[in-house]
């Protein structure tokens, strides 16, 4: 790698970390993230009914594709295990129609999926939980996508 391409990554990076903090962390909470939480880069945090759940990466989003970790727990902090996941991917201010993402169970509340992101913007990424005896659930999480 370049030394000017590391350089341009280190500025994205901290452009979205800027980004991230100055919008409250995607509407994230204040609460440390959970031991099993992925350790790769965070990029997004949401909680919605009873669900805490966070997305990374290995990089920062830039456009391409991306293996996107979505780590999930439960109200008592466990990781959710059993779910269906399903990601909802598209631009915030510009649809590029319905791109639905199958995931896989990764184990310990992780499930992962290819997303492309075809431009740099404002992207979201809506996780439709799918769990046995239980109501769906619908995680909103809203982040930058970079170029690389």
């Amino acid at each position: 790698m370049t030394h000017r391409s590391l350089l341009h990554r280190l500025l994205a990076t901290m452009l979205l970390v800027f980004f991230l903090a100055a919008c409250g962390a995607s509407g994230g909470s204040d609460a440390a993230p959970a031991r099993n939480a992925p350790a790769t880069i965070r990029f997004a945090e949401q909680q919605a009914d009873g669900i805490h759940g966070w997305l990374a990466a290995s990089a920062a989003p830039a456009t391409g594709t991306a293996n996107v970790d979505a780590y999930l727990e439960g109200a008592d902090g466990q990781p959710i295990a059993n779910a269906t996941v399903t990601f909802d991917v598209d631009m915030t201010n510009m649809s590029h129609g319905k791109t639905l993402v199958t995931t896989r169970t990764m184990g310990d509340g992780h499930y992962a999926g290819d997303v492309h992101f075809m431009m740099p913007g404002p992207w979201r990424i809506i996780a439709m939980v799918e769990r046995p005896g239980q109501a769906p659930v619908q995680l909103h999480f809203e982040f930058q996508v970079q170029t690389p």
